[in-house]
């Protein structure tokens, strides 16, 4: 029969991505059948050995498996691990994980931007984070009022991009009366509209509250500590209207969609 190992001049090909293993299969003459099979048997067997691993680490726990990055380094120059796979193993991981954690906590801020530069800062930005965009002017007081609420979501949501744009620099002719207004942008497309309806702020409203609308939109905590709403607590933001306060959050029937 056709012998499915490969010799060392195909692995060094393969090694030099020269061609792959389903090329070499293909070479030696076995049928789509055969290296279905043959790919098969490989999954289940490193499936299997996945387990068998797991279940060492289990029954005998690594020392570096919970070690901080200054515990790794003390055990990589104990005689008993230098050469350890798993130490090594450990290491990467958890130099992965502090290098994910500051790519996601990168923001921290509220930032201005403009329509020159709108598909930059929210568009192409948001395809690997979310991005919430804030629609204000100055002299409207719900603008201001969200606007110190949203620098204090900002400073607790580090891994989510937050920006704002006066109004009418963003959409010509917008209404001073659907502000504010924020859009929150995923995969260069917005995917939710909250406020903007034309009915004032919660006069309660709170950092909790926009940290609760965000996880309704799909932005998880990711980590953040984000704090819970105390119904009885008053709000850090004093609000000054004329007029009724109603409630004014976002409509799930919404479907507005405008792009920049």
């Amino acid at each position: 029969g056709v012998s499915k190992e490969l010799n060392q001049w195909e692995e060094t090909l393969i090694k030099h991505d020269v061609v792959n293993r389903l090329q070499c299969l293909r070479a030696k003459g076995l049928t789509e059948e055969d290296i279905a099979e043959i790919l098969l048997e490989e999954e289940e067997e490193k499936a299997l050995a996945a387990q068998r691993e797991e279940l060492l680490f289990a029954e005998t726990p690594h020392p570096g498996a919970s070690a901080t990055l200054e515990e790794l380094d003390e055990l990589e120059e104990d005689e008993d691990y230098c050469d350890d796979a798993a130490l090594a193993k450990y290491s990467e991981a958890r130099v992965r994980e502090l290098q994910e954690q500051r790519a996601r906590r990168r923001f921290g801020t509220v930032t201005e931007i403009f329509r020159e530069n709108w598909m930059t800062e929210v568009n192409e930005a948001s395809q690997d984070c979310f991005v919430v965009v804030h629609l204000y002017q100055d002299y409207v007081p719900d603008c201001k009022a969200l606007g110190e609420l949203l620098e204090e979501v900002a400073a607790e949501r580090r891994d989510v991009k937050f920006v704002r744009i006066r109004s009418r620099l963003a959409i010509e002719n917008w209404p001073d009366h659907k502000l504010p207004v924020l859009f929150v942008y995923r995969a260069g497309e917005m995917q939710h509209r909250l406020f903007g309806r034309g009915v004032p702020l919660k006069d309660d409203l709170c950092p909790a509250d926009l940290h609760s609308l965000l996880r309704d939109c799909g932005v998880a905590d990711d980590g953040a500590d984000a704090p819970q709403h105390n119904p009885g607590a008053s709000s850090s933001v004093e609000r000054r209207r004329r007029g009724d306060p109603r409630t004014g959050l976002y409509d799930d029937d919404d479907d507005a969609t405008w792009d920049h």
